[in-house]
């Protein structure tokens, strides 16, 4: 494992940065973005969200 022997000396990615500066949490981040995939593939099988909730 050679990123374990580095510990902290990695530089952070532009991204994780932002995240960071943002006071994002990781949960708001996953369910956006499962939640976008979910009505990515309803739209795929013609599915309204609406109908597949309730």
């Amino acid at each position: 494992m050679q990123f374990a022997m580095l510990g902290n000396k990695l530089p952070k990615i532009k991204k994780q940065e932002e995240f960071e500066d943002n006071d994002s949490e990781l949960e708001t981040v996953a369910r956006d973005s499962i939640g976008e995939t979910i009505e990515y593939i309803l739209q795929w099988f013609d599915i309204y969200v609406e109908d597949a909730i309730g």
